[in-house]
């Protein structure tokens, strides 16, 4: 039996899950796994920030620089995939004197994205989801990095057939058996699979809605969707209490809602806006849901190495140089018409000031007023209200794979009830079909949603690499009864973070126009911008910030984000 989450979570509540790993205590079925094979935690010390957290850096006077700092057009803080679409539409627009910081060793920042012993692997956000024609900023980006390599007639992109994954794209399993999807058809009564039907037929009505002036109710980025009353009023709503209005109340059906908004935004039905919960099915084609069986197409775009594929391709347009990596920001400060933005090198625990005309903020939010001490002074706490949670990554290298379960993998491998969101296998991406004798990656994904997530952050930064390491391993047991033998090395990423929480009333309630609203020469992206962790809007958020700096500076452009019907060149 796999271990749930339910059983999961008391493990961790009474402090015992590395016993139950290790064998010790826990519910029937959890063996003692040997752990015979190389790995490590992988990531950015945590105590890093903590430490900023608890003892700030002396910091020079406002406006001390040194006498030759040059004044640059525009810093970016922050090398995500908002920060650098920022940086992209600047630089498209005529601005090449940029620089963008990044915190981290390498960029991507929740898109990070690697080698496991020169396998390439995601450490965190892996694919996308196809892009929508109505989007002109997706799909404007997607046409430079080379995704969309052409537009039919009727002005749908034509996609590198390179990205699109093979089929079959889902397996979830139960039991020695697995069934095509995330619903677990196998296990449904009559009664469950007719609410199902409803439920998608829900959906179709949802994907169908236009408002008079034909704006549909749920698009990506979410400035194309309608402004209507009657579905932004949603947001008010958990999809919990959408559900109970709409009798919902199946509990496969409950619980197939809960691992898809696990999966897409870290949250369960309890605790996430029901208009963002609705986003996931209506707003990228609904009406794919209507019958019980699988589209005819691949709905998403993924590379072996994750979102990290995008992030590099954006990096490679921008000019040389313009990337600086370990730049450990503590202060960004308005001072007259400039931006001082201050840089600790923690080896030597001096500090350098960047001045800019405009500064755009695309790290994360979480205490922000830490760096931006003007928040607090001008009693701006929005980001206060924003909660993240903690995900765990980890990449498995197998030398190779049993020939029964090599053909039975699919690209996501998710286990019915679990603690976990299952595993993605890279291969797939490359190739139909798993070649036994070949090395590959599993990409084993889990976040930590619901009123413990506090806790459950902790716990997943002090519990050890072993422990997690056979709790993984146990997994893949249900899903490749055969291959823990094959497993060559186990690495992990901790996600402290990872995530922001769209909870009720931050869409459309006023926090999230807040958050985007500038600071004197400050301008403000990142996905916990726009408080929905998804890269549709990560790079909206940034591109609309570009925009605001190149307005204010009077610069003539082209924007990348009206909507336009004409074929994109």
């Amino acid at each position: 039996m796999p271990l749930n989450r339910r059983n999961f979570l008391q493990l961790l509540a009474a402090g015992t899950l590395a016993d139950a790993a290790a064998g010790c205590t826990g519910p029937a079925g959890m063996m003692q796994l040997p752990v015979d094979f190389a790995g490590r935690i992988r990531g950015e010390d945590p105590t890093a920030c903590h430490r900023l957290v608890r003892g700030r850096p002396r910091l020079p006077p406002p406006g001390a620089v040194e006498a030759d700092a040059p004044l640059r057009e525009v810093v970016v803080v922050g090398a995500g995939l908002s920060g650098l679409a920022a940086a992209w539409a600047l630089h498209r627009a005529g601005v090449d004197d940029l620089l963008v910081l990044e915190r981290a060793d390498d960029i991507g920042g929740v898109a990070r994205g690697g080698h496991i012993q020169g396998q390439p692997c995601p450490w965190g956000a892996h694919y996308i989801g196809l892009p929508d024609p109505d989007s002109p900023v997706i799909m404007n980006l997607l046409t430079d990095v080379g995704v969309i390599t052409d537009f039919t007639p009727e002005h749908r992109p034509i996609i590198d057939p390179r990205y699109r994954m093979h089929k079959p794209e889902v397996h979830l399993y139960h039991g020695r058996s697995h069934s095509s999807g995330f619903y677990p058809w196998g296990l449904a009564t009559p009664a469950d699979l007719a609410e199902l039907l409803e439920f998608r037929r829900h959906m179709y009505r949802w994907s169908r809605w236009r408002d008079p002036d034909g704006r549909p109710a749920f698009q990506l980025p979410l400035v194309y969707a309608t402004r209507a009353e009657e579905v932004r009023c949603l947001d008010r709503l958990t999809m919990a209490a959408y559900l109970d209005n709409e009798g919902f109340l199946s509990p496969l059906l409950r619980g197939f809602v809960d691992n898809r908004l696990a999966d897409e935004y870290g949250c369960l039905a309890t605790e996430i806006s029901a208009y963002a919960a609705l986003l996931y099915w209506a707003g990228t084609g609904g009406e794919n849901e209507v019958v019980g069986t699988q589209p005819t197409h691949a709905r998403a775009l993924a590379w072996p190495e994750g979102n990290m594929f995008l992030a590099r391709r954006l990096a490679g347009l921008l000019p040389r140089g313009a990337i600086r990596t370990d730049a450990f920001v503590v202060a960004v400060r308005n001072h007259g018409d400039e931006v001082h933005i201050a840089e600790l090198d923690p080896r030597t625990e001096t500090i350098h000031v960047h001045r800019a005309r405009a500064c755009i903020f695309a790290a994360p939010k979480l205490r922000a007023e830490l760096l931006i001490p003007e928040l607090g002074t001008l009693g701006r706490w929005e980001h206060r209200q924003l909660e993240y949670t903690p995900w765990l990554v980890a990449n498995l290298l197998l030398t190779s794979c049993p020939e029964h379960d090599a053909k039975s993998l699919a690209w996501d491998n998710l286990v019915h009830d679990s603690w976990s969101l299952g595993f993605v296998n890279s291969q797939h991406f490359t190739t139909p079909g798993q070649d036994p004798e070949e090395a590959f990656t599993l990409t084993f994904y889990a976040s930590f949603s619901g009123e413990r997530r506090n806790p459950l952050r902790r716990d997943l930064l002090e519990l050890d690499w072993t422990t997690w390491a056979r709790l993984i391993t146990d997994e893949l047991e249900h899903v490749l009864p055969d291959a823990r033998g094959q497993i060559e090395r186990l690495d992990i990423w901790r996600w402290g973070h990872g995530m922001v929480r769209p909870a009720p009333g931050l869409l459309w309630g006023g926090t999230r126009d807040a958050l985007c609203q500038p600071l004197g020469r400050i301008h403000f992206a990142g996905n916990d911008a726009a408080v929905l962790p998804l890269y549709e809007e990560a790079v909206h958020r940034g591109v609309a910030a570009a925009e605001e700096v190149l307005t204010r500076q009077g610069r003539l452009f082209t924007s990348l984000i009206e909507p336009t019907r004409e074929r994109l060149d």
